[in-house]
């Protein structure tokens, strides 16, 4: 009688009993790439929507992106099928184009990480080091101080608020060790750069962002929990109702401000590429 049967190891077998006797076949699976061209191309496109390269309401052609990124039809079409899954590509007629948020959507976003990085904030009051806490303070600092050095341009200004925004954000995520948490955050806060940029337009607001995060590292220094996470809080509710204030009452001002980047980006910023 011969009895068949899988074990899954690293090299798939074929395990055959036959009378008692087991022979096994090990048959290897071919070599497989960890990144494929459509992943390759996908995380290029990405990058680019976040970073202002490619525009909210662009619309994405796959034989012009192809063309700019050097790659076949088949990757892109992959790319923009996991950036409209994704929620960053929404699908306009026959085409797809760089998903325009709604007015809810955003309000929904600001929901959803008011209540988990409340969380996480005063969980990583609790957990993280005194060197920690201090390199929070020493990057507060020094933000501080580029922006009293000035700028070039609104646009450089701008570009560099956003990141050292993230950069802080993601610090204080990264204090609790919990990599689902910080994955649901990282992907709530991913927005282009157009909606990220509005926080960081008004010299008032970069102000008052760049005093809650100092505020939010010293609760986190002090170990206190309760303030770290009100604190968080606030300046979240803050940056919703300014950007729902920007956009419904100075609509021509974000047509303006998209503009702004997206011409200082063709000569400054990140360029499509994989």
């Amino acid at each position: 009688m011969t009895r068949c049967y899988f074990q899954p190891v690293t090299v798939f077998r074929i395990r055959c009993a036959v009378e008692g006797d087991v022979t096994e076949i090990s048959q290897r699976l071919g070599p497989i790439q960890v990144r494929t061209a459509g992943t390759e191309v996908y995380q290029a496109l990405r990058a680019a929507i976040l970073n202002g390269v490619l525009v909210p309401g662009q619309r994405l052609v796959e034989d012009t992106l192809a063309s700019e990124l050097g790659s076949s039809r088949t990757p892109v079409r992959e790319a923009l099928l996991m950036l409209e899954f994704e929620g960053l590509a929404k699908r306009q007629n026959k085409g797809l184009m760089v998903k325009i948020f709604s007015r809810q959507e955003l309000l929904d976003i600001f929901e959803v990480r008011v209540v988990i990085e409340g969380y996480v904030t005063g969980r990583a009051a609790t957990v993280a080091t005194p060197e920690q806490d201090r390199e929070l303070l020493e990057h507060c600092h020094e933000t501080e101080q580029r922006v009293k050095r000035g700028f070039d341009s609104e646009p450089e200004r701008i570009w560099y608020l956003v990141h050292r925004n993230r950069d802080f954000h993601g610090a204080v995520w990264k204090l609790v060790t919990n990599p689902t948490l910080e994955a649901i955050l990282k992907s709530v806060n991913d927005l282009p750069l157009l909606y990220r940029a509005i926080f960081w337009h008004s010299d008032d607001h970069t102000r008052l962002s760049l005093h809650y995060h100092r505020t939010i590292a010293s609760a986190l220094l002090q170990g206190d929990r309760e303030r770290a996470r009100l604190v968080i809080q606030e300046h979240i509710f803050e940056a919703r109702d300014m950007m729902i204030e920007f956009m419904d009452e100075q609509g021509t001002e974000v047509v303006e401000l998209s503009a702004l980047l997206e011409e200082w980006m063709r000569s400054n910023g990140p360029q499509l590429s994989t």
